[in-house]
C-alpha cells in the first residue's frame, strides 16, 4: 500500500538524482532552454509540496506554491497507480480522482525525467 510519507521521501531522491546524474541534469537544462524554471505543485490533501526546476538545479519545497505552471491534485493511491501505469490518468479524471491544473502536456516530461534519473516517485 502506497504511503504519503515514501511518496516525499521518494519525490525527495528524485529530486537529489536529477541534481547529481549528468544525464538527467542535462536533460532538465535542455528541457528548459529559454525558461528561467518551471514549478510543478502536487496536493495530497494533508500535504502540499512542490518541485523547483531551474536550469542550475531542482528543488524539493514544502507547502503550497501560489502560481505553479503544474498542479497535480489527487491521492497517494491514485497517484500510485497513475504512475505506475495500472491506471490511466484519464480514468482517474473521469473519477474525481485526479485534477490537473496548468501544463498537463508536461506530465510525461515528468517520467521520462524520473526515469532517466532512475527514481520513480510511486508512494
Amino acid at each position: 500500500m502506497a504511503s504519503l510519507e515514501k511518496l516525499i521521501e521518494q519525490m525527495k531522491k528524485l529530486v537529489e538524482a536529477l541534481n547529481t546524474k549528468e544525464t538527467a541534469k542535462k536533460m532538465v537544462q535542455e528541457w528548459l532552454k529559454g525558461y528561467y524554471g518551471k514549478i510543478f505543485a502536487f496536493d495530497f490533501g494533508e500535504k502540499k509540496f512542490y518541485l523547483v526546476f531551474t536550469p542550475e538545479e531542482v528543488r524539493f519545497e514544502e507547502g503550497e506554491y501560489p502560481a505553479p505552471d503544474l498542479l497535480i491534485r489527487t491521492d497517494v493511491e491514485s497517484w500510485s497507480a497513475m504512475a505506475t501505469g495500472k491506471t490511466k490518468w484519464s480514468t482517474l479524471l473521469k473519477e474525481g480522482k485526479l485534477t490537473i491544473i496548468g501544463s498537463a502536456h508536461e506530465i510525461p516530461v515528468l517520467m521520462k525525467l524520473a526515469f532517466t534519473a532512475g527514481v520513480l516517485p510511486t508512494g
